[in-house]
């Protein structure tokens, strides 16, 4: 345990370290200057549609878990919120899994609900991922675009290993879950009868998280508004869909630094100031903290007792 959290404490030291750096590059001044035009009032309209995309992905998880628990909307909501405000504090991609450990407080069985978060993310990163190489052909040369489209494919083929194969399901239980492996039970039966049974839910899915896309889209296209910067949404997708597969290198807290190094690079190749590039992704994670930490607020307080008359 102490290992993991001397190792977690490492990954946000890099992230903030590659976030130093970069922008040291840009200039302290120049993203000051910049961000000082934009008026905090208007900024406030990002966590509004921060909390329209964690509304779609609860309506996502509602429709995918629909054939076997019918929890309700706003608990289902309240869970997600916790979920997703969480997540932006634990390194990689790991504090997602928390929506298993807080539907198991609603009554849905581990095994169930950790099944549709993979399917959920399974529809996530191939839509994106197709998108992503697209955008590699866009900004990089023949050979680099093979060399990461190999690495990508390097990464997700060790991911599928051991969540599709019975082989990498065993090593997980033996060597992470171990006796918690018995709470899991019925996931490799749901997670590849799921398509079969349920394609209609699976294409739901897909439109849902397309819409959630396009308000993360329009988040971005707004920011750079209130930069005075306006950027084409099609690129904007395209630059999203990489910087987002960009996330999944496991070495700071929520790619935190990657991506944003990656997006200031990407931005500036399509006539983007790197200030302005840098001063969105400022933005863009200060609406995410201040809605995470609203979502804590009113979701996670504790409920006093009722005072005995």
């Amino acid at each position: 345990m102490k290992k993991k959290r001397i190792f977690g404490f490492m990954k946000i030291l890099a992230g903030l370290l590659i976030l130093l750096i970069l922008f040291y590059k840009v200039g302290f001044n120049n993203i000051y200057q910049t961000l000082s035009e934009v008026n905090p009032f208007y900024l406030s309209l990002t966590i509004l549609m921060a909390l329209a995309v964690i509304f779609i992905s609860t309506l996502n998880l509602k429709v995918l878990l629909q054939p076997f628990e019918n929890i309700s909307l706003w608990e289902l909501f309240k869970s997600y919120s916790l979920t997703w405000a969480t997540a932006l504090y634990v390194p990689g991609k790991i504090g997602e899994l928390l929506i298993i450990y807080f539907l198991k407080k609603k009554g849905v069985e581990p095994g169930r609900s950790s099944a549709v978060f993979v399917i959920s993310k399974l529809i996530t990163v191939s839509f994106f991922l197709v998108f992503a190489v697209i955008g590699f052909t866009m900004f990089f040369t023949g050979i680099q675009t093979l060399k990461l489209v190999l690495s990508l494919l390097a990464i997700f083929a060790v991911a599928a290993f051991f969540v599709l194969t019975n082989r990498g399901r065993t090593l997980i239980k033996k060597y992470i879950l171990r006796s918690y492996s018995k709470y899991f039970r019925g996931f490799s039966k749901i997670l590849y009868s799921y398509p079969g049974a349920y394609p209609n839910r699976i294409l739901a899915s897909f439109f849902l998280i397309l819409a959630k896309t396009l308000v993360q889209i329009c988040i971005i296209y707004y920011i750079f508004l209130l930069l005075g910067s306006s950027v084409p949404l099609i690129k904007i997708f395209v630059i999203m869909t990489m910087t987002f597969i960009a996330s999944f290198i496991p070495l700071t807290l929520q790619g935190i630094g990657i991506k944003e190094s990656l997006g200031v690079y990407l931005y500036s190749k399509i006539g983007i100031s790197t200030g302005i590039s840098s001063s969105m992704y400022i933005l863009l994670l200060s609406a995410s903290y201040i809605t995470s930490v609203l979502l804590f607020f009113l979701f996670a307080r504790k409920k006093k007792p009722k005072e005995i008359s």
